[in-house]
């Protein structure tokens, strides 16, 4: 049950739908990622983002497809189908960012 304003209630009200929403898709992605790659370890979970670790044995030619396949979908909210692009970048060993 929200309290205040009949405004602001029905903005709280949407934010919270909206926000789970976002953490089951993550959950779901974030469940597939580690079905596929086995070895891979969540390093840090975001509201709407994670960053994972690869191994140096794991190519990234067979990475980034899957990855890509898993995040980059349409999903099923609710009876609406949403598409939510996902950005991606890889960190070498040197700190280096490079968006793919």
């Amino acid at each position: 049950r929200l309290y205040g304003e009949p405004m602001t209630k029905g903005k709280e009200g949407w934010s919270f739908m909206v926000s789970g929403s976002v953490s089951d898709l993550m959950n779901i992605a974030f469940i597939a990622l580690q079905d596929c790659f086995p070895e891979a370890w969540l390093i840090k979970n975001g509201h709407d983002s994670g960053i994972w670790s690869f191994p140096e044995t794991t190519p990234r030619e067979s990475v980034i497809p899957e990855v890509k396949r898993i995040v980059n979908r349409t999903w099923d909210v609710n009876g609406v189908q949403i598409y939510c692009p996902g950005e991606f970048y890889i960190v070498d060993d040197t700190g280096t960012k490079t968006y793919i």
